[in-house]
């Protein structure tokens, strides 16, 4: 699965799911941009980002709690599922990032 990352109407970043490993690569777009533009812990042009990165600052951005348990279930995904719950409520993240499936039409 492959998901976009969205700032300020431009694609900067791709967030990657492969083996239950999460990965992020910043776009061409992000590179004139310069850093840390998404999290000061993976700035920008640093190359592929792994999971443990990558899964803390987007975990981040999802509900928690009983919240995370109930969107889970009411969208049929495993609570653990940070992925598929970025898939299906990526596009209301707080703050400026949208992250939305590969190929949607821009925010």
């Amino acid at each position: 699965m492959e998901l976009e990352v969205w700032l300020h109407g431009k694609h900067v970043a791709m967030l990657s799911e492969n083996r239950r490993q999460l990965t992020m690569v910043y776009t061409g777009v992000a590179h004139p941009i310069g850093a840390p533009l998404v999290s000061v812990a993976m700035p920008v042009g640093a190359g592929r980002y792994s999971d443990p990165k990558v899964r803390a600052f987007f975990r981040g951005l999802l509900p928690e709690g009983e919240a995370r348990s109930m969107l889970a279930h009411d969208f049929g995904l495993d609570e653990s599922d940070d992925m598929g719950l970025l898939g299906v409520l990526g596009r209301d993240c707080a703050g400026a990032l949208v992250v939305q499936p590969k190929g949607d039409r821009a925010p």
